[in-house]
């Protein structure tokens, strides 16, 4: 198994207000849905969601790799933002399907108070273990290990960016 895991954390200012910023976040899990790497959310009430993400994958050489990465979540709405956590699962069941894979997940946004408008602070960090292929096994360890967790950096980096976009464009 390779483990492969990222966390990152990014700041904006936005001109709208703390209220209005809360108010934007109880509906993260619905702008979510807009995002270009997610492939699916479903709810299942009660604050409980599955996301599952469009494929990524590595390449090496002409061998390439690739799975769906899919959380499941409880979304809670905080005082000062929202916060979206893995559920606990059995770590040797972590298929759920053909090509999907499920992975941990922890990610915070916050919302300050500035003197004018709101800071957005969006906290997110991801651990998959991935079986690894019999072809891709043949490679070095570590080049399979750098090759993955470079595409989880910049998935990891690229993705946080979309959802702080995302949810500029609902405050604006």
């Amino acid at each position: 198994m390779l483990t492969v895991s990222h966390a990152v954390t990014h700041t904006v200012a936005v001109s709208a207000d703390p209220d209005r910023c809360q108010a934007v976040l109880a509906r993260f899990m619905a702008l979510f849905e807009s995002l270009p790497d997610v492939s699916s959310v479903e709810s299942y009430g009660g604050g409980i969601y599955r996301v599952i993400l469009k494929k990524m994958g590595i390449q090496l050489g002409a061998i390439g790799y690739g799975v769906h990465l899919a959380y499941d979540m409880r979304f809670e709405v905080l005082d000062d933002g929202v916060r979206a956590v893995t559920l606990e699962r059995d770590p040797y069941d972590s298929w759920i399907g053909d090509g999907i894979l499920l992975a941990d997940c922890r990610s915070e946004t916050r919302v300050k108070a500035l003197a004018e408008g709101s800071e957005l602070t969006h906290v997110i960090d991801l651990r998959v273990q991935v079986q690894v292929p019999t072809l891709l096994a043949l490679a070095p360890r570590k080049v399979v290990q750098d090759l993955a967790d470079a595409l989880m950096r910049r998935k990891t980096e690229s993705f946080t960016d979309d959802m702080l976009g995302c949810l500029k464009r609902a405050l604006a």
